[in-house]
């Protein structure tokens, strides 16, 4: 469904998904406090992707963190597993097309993925 190369279960890619930038995210990184890590980084490309990887973790009861870029500051992030078999965490740095612009209303769609300064390059 998302190839198994977009399908990342090793320390370093769990670790980096597994908080963002707040106070106490940035404490957790920087010390010996143990904090919630996701079982896996899965990387879909489309919207169809994400659907599949979602209807596939609702029929094995995994629990799904999305993950943008990286910079929630209210703990947005953390992989509680809140009683779920597993947890992952869903990247959506691969969702990064203009979707569509309405000039007249000034209104730009993008996915997911797609950051300010490459926002601004599409636009």
């Amino acid at each position: 469904m998302v190839g198994a190369e977009n399908v990342l279960v090793d320390d370093a890619a769990r670790l980096a998904r597994a908080t963002g930038l707040s106070y106490l995210d940035l404490l957790r990184r920087r010390s010996s406090l143990e904090f919630p890590v996701p079982d896996a980084v899965v990387l879909p490309a489309d919207p169809d992707e994400v659907q599949a990887v979602l209807g596939v973790c609702v029929r094995h009861d995994i629990g799904v963190v999305p993950f943008g870029g990286g910079t929630s500051v209210v703990g947005g992030v953390a992989a509680l597993r809140g009683g779920k078999a597993a947890v992952i965490a869903l990247d959506l740095v691969r969702l990064d097309a203009l979707v569509s612009v309405d000039a007249e209303s000034r209104i730009a769609v993008l996915q997911a993925g797609v950051r300010g300064p490459e926002a601004e390059r599409l636009l």
